[in-house]
């Protein structure tokens, strides 16, 4: 049902428009962002002054050409505030606390097995947490940013088509706030690739449909339009892995027969790697290799790794195919464990050179197609991007205004 907006709601979505514009271009004066946003001068000035006054913005003198006054600009102060980054996987949580820029200060790592009791390793985490928001020596954390490989709405996960295992009755998000009271987000590790691509990359602009490929342990995409993310109804849209490139495939845990995640995760490859090494003596791969060492042998141009590594990219550009006719993107990003890995070149021109001989080029010649330049953990990195996308309710609920 349509509604209005009091102004205590329009209050925080000037401030999250003001903030966000200054940390996308980095800096702003007080006209620039009035013509940009269409607020009136005063209303600029005012949520301007209250961020000047909590320390999350500074002024300073801009370049002058040598006439008239010298402009006074503005940017954010990334010190002020620390954000908890959080990212859980079927075999490890990675925790960091990091500035509003990204900086990491510190970092750990709980692995896990699935015999491992999930709750106690909880209690884990919010013990390292706790420890972190009682440090006197610190900035204050503004909130927690948490990182998962499946869809997730309004507290609520789906193990059915994500690779979390027996984490189905503990409501993560829910008992860290209950424990700790600070605000926690959480989405699907492909929308926060998305988010932490389109407000990095300059290049990339409010017009622009951004999708972003995930190619780890599981296989999704983040589709930012307009500058917001498109999440669906139960925060599933992306689900890429899920679409069926073969109705008469292996049935997946989904439900579904044939879905691209089965052809084409990382788990897929190595476990392929492994059966073929048992059999294959010209390979370098041996029944026992990683990731690292699946990888490190494409890059080397081993026979069977790269057979393997060719056969499924073929399977992710038929996917990247149905993409392009379903989201008409213009800007697709591949990042993740085949980028960070070192293949990315080899998965680029793989997949231009499948979408080129099968989507009509009025549509592919409009599609660029790069790969991600975060070289660290990009789920993880990027975490941080929920909190600031929710900064203005941040401020005002917990009285930082």
């Amino acid at each position: 049902m349509p509604h209005g907006y009091n102004s205590s709601t329009i209050q925080r979505i000037n401030l999250k428009l003001i903030f966000n514009l200054i940390r996308k271009q980095q800096s702003y004066t007080r006209v620039d962002l009035a013509k940009k946003t269409g607020l009136s001068a005063a209303t600029v000035s005012n949520i301007v002054n209250s961020l000047l006054q909590i320390g999350l913005l500074y002024e300073y003198p801009m370049e002058t050409s040598g006439v008239g006054r010298r402009s006074i600009g503005l940017k954010i102060n990334y010190g002020r505030f620390h954000i908890i980054h959080l990212r859980i996987t079927s075999s490890s949580i990675f925790l960091g606390r990091y500035d509003l820029q990204g900086k990491q200060l510190n970092h750990k790592v709980f692995p896990y097995t699935p015999e491992t009791n999930r709750q106690n390793l909880l209690s884990e985490v919010k013990r390292v947490i706790k420890t972190e928001l009682d440090s006197r020596l610190d900035p204050p954390i503004l909130g927690i940013g948490m990182s998962l490989p499946e869809p997730y709405n309004k507290y609520n996960n789906f193990e059915v088509i994500g690779e979390l295992v027996n984490w189905d009755n503990i409501n993560i998000c829910q008992e860290i706030y209950n424990e700790l009271h600070i605000p926690v987000y959480a989405e699907n590790d492909a929308n926060i690739g998305a988010l932490y691509e389109w407000w990095r990359d300059k290049t990339i602009t409010d017009s622009d449909t951004l999708v972003y490929i995930t190619t780890a342990e599981g296989t999704g995409a983040g589709i930012v339009s307009s500058g917001m993310l498109l999440r669906g109804n139960q925060g599933v849209a992306g689900e890429i892995g899920h679409m069926s490139i073969d109705i008469n495939g292996p049935k997946c845990k989904c439900g579904n027969r044939g879905c691209l995640e089965l052809y084409t995760s990382t788990n897929t490859l190595v476990k392929q790697a492994r059966e073929q090494a048992l059999t294959d003596t010209s390979t370098i791969l041996s029944p026992h290799c990683t990731k690292e060492d699946f990888f490190s042998a494409v890059k080397e141009g081993d026979p069977t790794a790269c057979k393997i590594f060719g056969t499924a990219l073929r399977y992710l550009g038929a996917g990247i195919v149905n993409i392009i006719y379903l989201y008409n993107p213009s800007i697709i990003v591949f990042g993740d464990e085949m980028v960070t890995y070192g293949t990315g070149k080899i998965l680029l021109e793989t997949i231009q050179k499948y979408v080129k001989e099968r989507v009509n080029p009025k549509l592919s010649d409009k599609v660029t197609m790069k790969l991600s330049t975060v070289n660290e953990d990009p789920a993880l990195l990027g975490a941080g991007v929920l909190v600031l996308n929710n900064i203005s309710d941040i401020l005002f609920d917990q009285n930082l205004l």
